[in-house]
This record gives structure tokens, sequence and C-alpha cells, in this order.
């Protein structure tokens, strides 16, 4: 049973941004730009691989890639053509913005995350805001997450009132589950409820609609 929280931890892509759809798309124009192969089963490989780091996702699937230029083109890309959030997303974190402390934990780099919270005008949901760059360690490592702790911890909110919500069952799961905290699987992003309910997450913390996250929290107030 998830506890009475104080505080959430948000993924970002697949979560809060539609962007493993849209996303696997921008990936491939970047390596047609490029002149990358795109064999039959590549969008499969991709949105498998999602969720984690962009600079890993890429050398996974192109390792003679230079890596730094597939970025610049795939950040180009998203920038030119952008990408949306989830429908009804917005309104969900004004209304938790007003009863939790509202974080994210993300493998997105910082540049882009900061670029997308100004698109949306998002940004000050957020107390605290964990990119790629600012731990050595990605999800779903339990010490990605240490930081986040440190800083709930400095203003109040015990780790065993805090609730993370994520779209990935290979990351997100497994990072809470290491760090002792509760969880909320989403299934409109990366992963499905089968993904998670395999994964040992019991069924009534998959969610798989925006108005199923208001209600299941709301039943902790």
């Amino acid at each position: 049973m998830i506890q009475q929280p104080q505080g959430i931890i948000f993924d970002f892509d697949g979560t809060i941004l539609d962007s493993p759809r849209i996303g696997v798309e921008f990936c491939c124009q970047a390596a047609r730009i490029l002149k990358l192969p795109l064999p039959e089963g590549m969008r499969g490989q991709l949105r498998k691989l999602w969720g984690r780091p962009a600079d890993e996702l890429i050398h996974t699937c192109w390792p003679n890639a230079n890596v730094e230029e597939f970025l610049r083109e795939w950040e180009r890309i998203e920038a030119s053509q952008g990408v949306p959030m989830f429908s009804g997303m917005k309104e969900i974190l004004t209304f938790l913005g007003e009863q939790y402390v509202l974080s994210i934990l993300t493998s997105r780099q910082k540049q882009t995350l900061w670029r997308q919270f100004s698109d949306h005008n998002i940004g000050s949901f957020f107390r605290f805001v964990y990119a790629l760059e600012d731990c050595p360690f990605p999800k779903p490592d339990p010490r990605s997450i240490d930081l986040l702790f440190h800083d709930y911890h400095r203003i109040g909110v015990k780790r065993n009132s805090l609730i993370y919500i994520g779209d990935s069952a290979g990351a997100d799961y497994p990072l809470a589950k290491a760090a002792g905290i509760d969880f909320i699987g989403v299934t409109w992003g990366h992963s499905t409820r089968q993904d998670f309910e395999s994964a040992g997450l019991e069924s009534e913390k998959i969610i798989d609609s925006i108005d199923d996250l208001q209600k299941l929290l709301s039943d902790f107030k």
C-alpha cells in the first residue's frame, strides 16, 4: 500500500513528455541525414533501448557513428519540430504541485531538458531537477537518486513519504525498488502493464491514464 506521500519524483521522457513515440522518429531522421544504416527492425530496437542515456543508445545502434554529431542533429530536429507533453499532464502537474513537493530525475541531457521546460512552461512545478550530467550513476543504479534523497531530507520530507512515477519497467521501477520507495508505473510511455507486472509491480500501482494518477494519489490524502 502506498503511504501518504509528501514528495513525488517524476521521470520525464515517456512519463511527462510524449517522447518515446516521436523521439524514435527523430532519431531515425538524424540517422538518415548522417547517412547511417536503418535496417528493418531498427525502430523496434530503439524502442527497447528507450530510457537509456542518449549517447549509450546511439552507440549501441550505430557503433561507428560520431555520437556528438548525432546528438547535435537529433537536438536540432527536436528543437525545430517540438515534442508534445501527454494530454492533461500540465493540468495534473498544476494540481499535484499545490499539494506535494515535485522533482524530476531523468536520463535526458540538461540542455534539452531546460528547453522542454521552457517550451511547455513547466519548470516552476519542480523543486528539484536532476538530469544526466548531475549524477555519474545512470538509472537504474540506486545511487542515481541519492542526491534527491538528500534534497528532500533537507526540507523535512522523509524517504518513506516519497513516490516515484515512471514509465520504464527496466529502469524506473528497478531503481525505486532498490532505493526502497513506492512506485507508480504508467503505461502511456515505454512499458506496458504486462511489462510492469512481469517485473513484479503490483497491478494496483500500474495506471493507464493520467486521470487514474490523480485518483490513485487522492486515495492517500
